[in-house]
């Protein structure tokens, strides 16, 4: 049994991830997110399969019982979701129940907020592989970007950010690698944005084509 205390700005950060995530209930696991908490820092991932999305923050000094390594859930959009609701902090005891899947209770820091829910079940992509340790090529002139993704993209918060500031937050665009491994129209684009309190957004998609410098 292991516990850790979420306060209510991370939960809601981690609950716009959803955005990022999939709608398709073919593969109900791509509508989840991956969070992996370690007595540090917290990372967070979401993808649909033509996005991914990450987010990492501190932990802070909170009360745990967290190992050295850290855990992972899976946890089903929805139910993340609704512990942002509740607009409290909670702290989330993680079991595992020996089928896949682990259940989690939550005890909200807001009196009678308490919730429970089992993880996702499955092998959740890989995707953490993909985003690069570190910092890629600039983009000389610049992308056509998807005006779908830039609505995607300003749906996404860092944690204690109002959603009308995210939905005007500048991100910094750079190739996801360096350009010479690819042709440049193809070369994976990264957007990036981060916060004073070391959190940090990150999204991985194929762009559009590049224009003239």
């Amino acid at each position: 049994m292991t516990t850790f205390h979420l306060p209510a700005k991370q939960l809601a950060s981690l609950a716009t991830l959803t955005h990022a995530g999939s709608k398709d209930k073919v593969t109900p696991i791509l509508g989840a997110v991956q969070i992996t908490v370690t007595p540090a820092t917290v990372t967070a991932h979401a993808t649909d399969r033509y996005i991914a999305a990450a987010l990492t923050f501190p932990l802070g000094g909170t009360a745990h019982t967290l190992p050295d390594d850290g855990v992972t859930l899976v946890i089903d959009g929805p139910d993340l979701i609704a512990l942002a609701k509740d607009k409290c902090g909670f702290m989330l005891t993680w079991d595992d129940t020996g089928d896949g899947s682990a259940l989690i209770t939550a005890e909200g820091d807001a009196y009678g907020a308490r919730r429970a829910f089992h993880t996702v079940a499955g092998n959740y992509p890989p995707i953490a592989r993909l985003f690069p340790d570190e910092t890629p090529d600039d983009i000389p002139g610049g992308v056509l970007v998807n005006m779908q993704l830039l609505g995607r993209l300003a749906k996404l918060t860092l944690p204690g950010e109002r959603a009308a500031d995210a939905a005007k937050a500048p991100y910094a665009l750079t190739y996801a690698a360096q350009k010479d491994i690819y042709r440049e129209k193809s070369a994976p684009i990264l957007a990036t944005r981060e916060d004073r309190d070391g959190a940090v957004l990150r999204v991985l998609t194929q762009p559009s084509i590049r224009t003239a410098a």
